[in-house]
């Protein structure tokens, strides 16, 4: 049994076609149900053309939330012709198809609004070359598993020193976006030192691609590409706690 059919091998291209027309902006305001039956008639052709009604067009609850998460993706990452090609320039013929096909696997995972907008973001990002096709994937990967409340969490709390050893970061762990570990096995008064839970620069990454991406207040955007291999694996902040623990045997 071959792994693509026929069909779905046509709703891949379909959706491939799409990011590189220069009218996919236009069809931003169009209904979902009008949305999917452009993209999977192959009519987007011309903004100036009406769109055909798909009032006789059967579609199951699964079917519009897929084509409504897949429309706020595709509109709200590829809203510019020039950014459009910047993202398929990337690939060959194929291999654009993969992509394309990696991404549709990851829109249908998702189950959250603001979510499609953290991977839209992440998108943006892959496409300005600030994080290379790995680490977009291990974020996406990320982004799928956790939780909006999770997300926002991990938002509000990345410059923290210290974090509770809570659900969220338990959650996170599980992930790559959190991480414990114990500094010396004993502290100065021989008691047993308690696990340090703090955030990767996985997490850090998650933030500044897609949780509070183009936040300039926060994050600066004019550095080389970030590459998942290069990504330490230590906390974000244990440099500091290992100069707080520098401290503690220096007063003893």
């Amino acid at each position: 049994m071959k792994r693509v059919t026929d069909k779905t091998r046509e709703i891949l291209e379909a959706i491939a076609v799409v990011v590189k027309s220069k009218e996919l902006k236009e069809y931003a305001d169009s209904s979902v149900e009008n949305f999917a039956s452009v993209v999977l008639g192959g009519r987007l052709v011309s903004a100036k053309k009406q769109i055909e009604s798909t009032t006789n067009l059967l579609f199951s609850i699964p079917d519009i939330l897929f084509w409504d998460k897949m429309k706020c993706f595709l509109c709200g990452t590829y809203s510019d012709f020039n950014f459009q090609k910047k993202i398929f320039e990337k690939f060959s013929e194929e291999e654009w198809i993969d992509f394309t096909k990696r991404q549709i696997h990851i829109v249908n995972e998702i189950e959250d609004d603001a979510k499609i907008a953290y991977f839209s973001n992440l998108t943006k990002s892959f496409a300005q070359n600030f994080i290379d096709l790995p680490l977009y994937f291990k974020l996406a990967k990320a982004l799928q598993g956790t939780t909006r409340e999770e997300l926002r969490y991990l938002s509000t709390n990345i410059n923290r020193r210290e974090s509770p050893k809570d659900i969220f970061m338990m959650s996170l762990m599980q992930y790559g976006l959190a991480t414990s570990y114990n500094l010396y096995e004993l502290n100065w008064s021989g008691s047993i030192a308690p696990d340090i839970i703090d955030f990767t620069m996985l997490a850090h990454c998650m933030d500044r691609f897609a949780i509070d991406f183009e936040n300039e207040d926060k994050y600066s955007y004019d550095e080389a590409m970030l590459k998942l291999v290069d990504l330490p694996t230590d906390g974000l902040h244990r440099g500091n706690h290992q100069n707080d623990q520098t401290i503690e045997e220096n007063k003893i």
